[in-house]
């Protein structure tokens, strides 16, 4: 059995290891692996996960001035 894409009528075959999204669990080819590509539902639980691993690193680097 071959993989398909699952986006519209794509003929391309499912990307080995990066063509499945772990947001909408589905199988996508190379020019349709990124969320934005394919439409995903789930993108803004996407962005905001993104966002807020993106602070907390920041905020653990965030350095503070001395005080003399």
């Amino acid at each position: 059995m071959v993989n398909r894409c699952e986006f519209r009528q794509c003929p391309n075959r499912v990307a080995v290891i990066i063509g499945h999204c772990k947001a909408c669990q589905g199988k996508w080819c190379l020019n349709h692996r990124l969320p934005e590509s394919h439409l995903c539902t789930h993108m803004e639980t996407i962005r905001q996960e993104s966002f807020d691993r993106n602070m907390n690193k920041l905020m653990e680097e965030k350095t503070c001035n001395k005080k003399v």
